[in-house]
């Protein structure tokens, strides 16, 4: 059997299983970069009391968190883009929280989405110990408001109209991350069928590879063994020839002498 045909499969699972990754946290830093940028357009009509500039300097640090991301990712570093991308947006989430406490609806829903990113991009353990992290903050958060020790808001109070933005864009970042999740998840399982397919195929060719060559084999003794078969028949038959002519050649001689007798 030719080496090339046995199964390769787990090298290029492998392989395949990290460029989608790479392909699923790449769509994921484009998602918050679009629903960052929404919020971001849409808010200022909606909050006159907040400068731009401000406003520019609130949002700067979850677009540098994004492009530091997208750098690494880009430099084919996705692990590290993967935790740079949730521990920046955490922390920072964190610190929005804490100094805007009016945003906890927001805060909340954000907190989900880092757990999901985490659990798609990076794995089990990397969601378990983002949760581990977000459901303290959240009760913390939430047993501060309600006695009054947070800090007051840096960006003032917003009205619904700034709220519903807030949340609308960070529910549609969650409804893209899980469609993109199950995307992942999707091609995951397609990938794995088809290698499981291929090896199949592989295992069935090598089996019929191996039976065609124990055939041949068989084939090849059997012959062998009908030509000792027949070389031991020449042999017993060129015997048992010589054998008659010496028994013929005897009587001839025998009948011979009897005739002498019968003539003296």
């Amino acid at each position: 059997m030719d080496p090339s045909s046995r199964p390769t499969s787990v090298s290029t699972t492998a392989t395949g299983a990290t460029d989608t990754r790479e392909d699923l946290l790449r769509s994921f830093i484009k998602l918050m970069l679009v629903t960052t940028s929404c919020a971001f357009v849409l808010l200022p009509p909606y909050t006159p009391q907040i400068s731009f500039g401000f406003q520019c300097a609130a949002f700067a640090p979850f677009y540098l968190v994004l492009a530091i991301s997208w750098t690494l990712l880009r430099r084919g570093r996705s692990n590290t883009a993967a935790w740079s991308l949730l521990t920046g947006t955490l922390v920072l989430q964190i610190g929005a929280s804490v100094f805007n406490s009016h945003i906890a609806a927001q805060a909340l829903v954000s907190f989900l989405n880092l757990i999901l990113i985490a659990g798609f991009t990076i794995g089990r353990r990397a969601a378990v110990l983002t949760t581990s992290i977000a459901a303290p903050c959240v009760i913390v958060f939430q047993l501060m408001s309600e006695r009054g020790v947070l800090p007051s808001p840096l960006m003032g109070t917003s009205g619904v109209e700034a709220q519903i933005i807030t949340v609308v864009a960070t529910i549609l970042t969650t409804g893209g991350i899980v469609s993109l999740g199950l995307m992942h998840v999707n091609r995951a399982l397609q990938r794995e069928r088809d290698s499981l397919r291929q090896s199949q195929q592989n295992m069935e060719r090598f089996i019929e590879e191996n039976n065609a060559r124990l055939r041949a084999e068989e084939s090849l003794q059997r012959s062998q063994k009908m030509e000792a078969i027949g070389r031991l028949s020449a042999g017993v038959a060129h015997d048992f020839n010589n054998l008659l002519t010496v028994i013929l050649g005897g009587t001839e001689l025998a009948i011979l002498k009897s005739g002498r007798n019968e003539d003296a």
